[in-house]
């Protein structure tokens, strides 16, 4: 696939999720990784996955890697500090964001 031809698909599925979304933005997370482990998280709004990769590309908020995309539901149970918003974060920034139980913490709690 030649360059142009990349663009014109990448075209193509941002104006399908724009129509596909009435024009209305979601919150995604983007999760970056390569052969050496994770490389960063972000939240941003888009249409639909692709469109939320090619802007995190367009804003240079993408570290390269794979990207793994999850939309966030859109209701009270999630919600997205201001200061991580269109910003690329650490594992320790996330980690501090939304603080995870190690392997151990959850034995010790299925022990009790």
């Amino acid at each position: 696939m030649t360059d142009e031809e990349k663009r014109q698909r990448a075209i193509h599925l941002c104006h399908d999720e724009f129509i596909a979304a009435k024009g209305i933005s979601s919150w995604f997370y983007l999760s970056y990784a390569d052969e050496n482990g994770f490389r960063g998280g972000l939240y941003l709004k888009a249409f639909g996955p692709a469109s939320a990769a090619i802007a995190a590309n367009l804003q240079k908020l993408s570290p390269g890697g794979e990207v793994r995309i999850f939309p966030i539901p859109d209701d009270e149970s999630y919600q997205i500090p201001e200061g991580a918003k269109y910003h690329l974060l650490s594992l320790e920034d996330l980690e501090k964001l939304h603080p995870m139980k190690s392997m151990k913490d959850l034995e010790e709690e299925d022990d009790n």
